[in-house]
């Protein structure tokens, strides 16, 4: 029950794990420019996860320079607007709106999410968990944030394959019924 009660942080980590981890080991795999070679995809793939991570970096340091200005509602909606780069990478890989390295931006934006969200939901769990429970609610969150892993690799698997079904890429494809 108690760790159930702590969805309204635990959701959004793991809202925003999942949709950062299925960018990276789905959608991100299947961009570059162009699409077509493997050593463009490659290149965006690294330079795009270089990106993430600096972005990861600088939203993790925020902990100190926003201290209790974090709340809950802004947790949410960093979590979705996660989900709106995931299902805007998803489609711009289908579709190429944004076919150049300059969309290489939105990935340190990605990156600052992901980031902004760990340590500020973490943060919120220790100080509005139940002192008794508070070390309890710490390994919640960590479980939160490790099914939305988990659930990412599933689903950006399955990304991938459609990705590379979408632009005519071998190598990995969905086939669906029997």
């Amino acid at each position: 029950a108690f760790a159930l009660a702590l969805w309204p942080v635990t959701g959004a980590i793991f809202a925003v794990y999942f949709a950062e981890y299925a960018m990276q080991s789905g959608v991100f795999a299947a961009m570059g420019f162009p699409v077509s070679k493997r050593s463009a995809r490659d290149q965006f793939y690294d330079l795009a996860n270089w990106l993430y991570q600096c972005g990861v970096l600088a939203s993790r340091s925020s902990g100190f320079v926003f201290h209790g200005a974090v709340r809950k509602r802004v947790l949410w909606a960093m979590s979705l607007a996660q989900c709106g780069l995931l299902i805007f990478f998803s489609l711009d890989a289908v579709r190429h709106w944004w076919y150049d390295n300059s969309i290489l931006a939105l990935c340190f934006v990605v990156g600052l999410f992901g980031g902004a969200v760990y340590v500020h939901g973490f943060r919120i769990l220790a100080a509005t968990a139940d002192p008794r429970f508070r070390e309890l609610a710490m390994p919640v969150g960590a479980f939160a944030a490790d099914a939305g892993t988990f659930l990412s690799n599933v689903v950006g698997l399955f990304l991938q394959s459609c990705l590379y079904r979408a632009n005519n890429i071998n190598g990995a494809t969905v086939h669906l019924g029997a």
